[in-house]
Formats: C-alpha cells, structure tokens, sequence
C-alpha cells in the first residue's frame, strides 16, 4: 500500500467516524428493535419481555397469519421448494406466477395482469409507464 492510499484511507476513516459520530448525537441514527412475532398473535410481537404492537410491515392485514394462506405456502414449499432460483428476467416465468396473474386478470376483469416482486418496483414500473 501506497502512503497516498494509507493517507487516504485516514482520512476516510476519520470522516466516516466523524459523521457517525454526528448523527449519534444528534439521535439521527437509525436502530432496529429487535422483537419475535409469534403466529396466531397478529399483530403482537416480544420486545424485551413485553407485548408491543407492529403495524408498520408489509403484513398490515395479518395474512401472515391466516392458517389458508400458511396451508398454501407449505404446499407451494413441498411442490416447487424454496427460493425462485433468480429473477424473471433471468431464470424465467414459473407456471405459479403465470396462473397468478391469469388469475387477477380474471379477478378485476382485464385483459391481464402482472405481477411484480416487491412494492418499490411495482411503483417505478408503474410510474414509467404513465408518463409514456
């Protein structure tokens, strides 16, 4: 290693400590509760010997908890395993994900429909293409 590249890594190290510093003090520094959600508790959860309440997931309605929608999953598990072995784009389109949009389609009267893996892609998707 160079002295420039000894100097530099100082440097950052410095204001990497600085700001982290910083933001402690200032309570702008994010911590994460670490809590046990508990099925059949919706929407209870254990944090440090008590009961709090979650709402702020992406489990909102508690379907999480609704013994069909587990039933559903442990059979989605034995049939197609864990895990979807890469995006779409990259590994393909699974029988599952075909019938689920033909499914919506047929459940809000459309020509078709499609499915996206998280919230935050179905929202930049979505955005592109009105502005078309």
């Amino acid at each position: 290693m160079s002295i420039i590249e000894v100097e530099n890594k100082d440097i950052y190290s410095d204001i990497f400590f600085h700001t982290l510093q910083h933001l402690k003090s200032t309570e702008a520094y994010r911590h994460f509760l670490e809590f046990s959600r508990s099925a059949g508790h919706f929407p209870l959860a254990d944090y440090q010997n008590e009961k709090i309440e979650v709402w702020c997931s992406n489990d909102y309605l508690g379907m999480g908890q609704d013994q069909q929608v587990i039933n559903d999953f442990k059979a989605s598990l034995s049939r197609y395993g864990a895990g979807s072995g890469g995006s779409r784009n990259i590994s393909g389109n699974t029988l599952a994900h075909v019938a689920l949009e033909k499914r919506l389609a047929d459940l809000y009267q459309r020509e078709s429909a499609l499915v996206f893996n998280n919230g935050y892609l179905a929202n930049t998707e979505s955005l592109g293409v009105l502005v078309v």
